[in-house]
């Protein structure tokens, strides 16, 4: 009887720590900080990619026969494949910090969206922009707009995330700084 009493209560108690939000502020700093150091890493490689394939498609709306620089193109789609990569393991890793902001599986959602146009859609206009067919910029467009919106969606619902565990845990931050 004293092993159920003893038993139930230990159960009671596990359940309640697992229930609350982690509060230790070098833990949450160094979640935070990881997800956001990741981001902030990778992002030029990523922007310049898709700066350099919305130059190309606008350059394709102009004239159809628009010289893009392939190379290039193909250069910037494998460093950021080699990056986001790089940047989901390290998110993957980490342990979800507070299950009511998830701001691990928003960041995830992100960086996977990424790896989903790198592996299809990139690929893909890049071709399009190689192929002697006409109407590429329709084309590429058709492929490219949606998964940019796509990425979009998910970077604000990341930054949402990121936005509310600050907001939460900007004591807690702050204090470890």
């Amino acid at each position: 009887m004293k092993n159920s009493i003893l038993f139930i209560t230990l159960l009671f108690f596990s359940l309640l720590s697992c229930a609350r939000p982690q509060t230790d502020p070098k833990q949450a700093f160094e979640f935070y900080n990881t997800i956001n150091n990741q981001l902030e890493q990778y992002k030029p490689i990523q922007q310049k990619l898709i700066d350099k394939l919305t130059t190309a498609l606008i350059a394709l709306k102009e004239d159809d026969n628009a010289k893009i620089d392939i190379q290039e193109l193909s250069d910037l789609l494998e460093q950021s494949r080699t990056v986001c990569i790089q940047e989901q393991k390290i998110v993957e890793n980490l342990t979800e910090f507070d299950n009511g902001i998830n701001l691990k599986q928003k960041a995830l959602s992100y960086i996977q969206t990424f790896h989903q146009s790198y592996q299809n859609e990139i690929p893909a206009s890049i071709r399009i922009f190689s192929d002697n067919e006409g109407n590429k910029f329709e084309r590429a467009k058709n492929i490219l707009l949606p998964i940019f919106r796509l990425i979009k969606e998910r970077e604000i619902e990341m930054n949402i995330a990121l936005g509310d565990f600050e907001n939460k845990y900007e004591n807690l931050v702050h204090q470890s700084e």
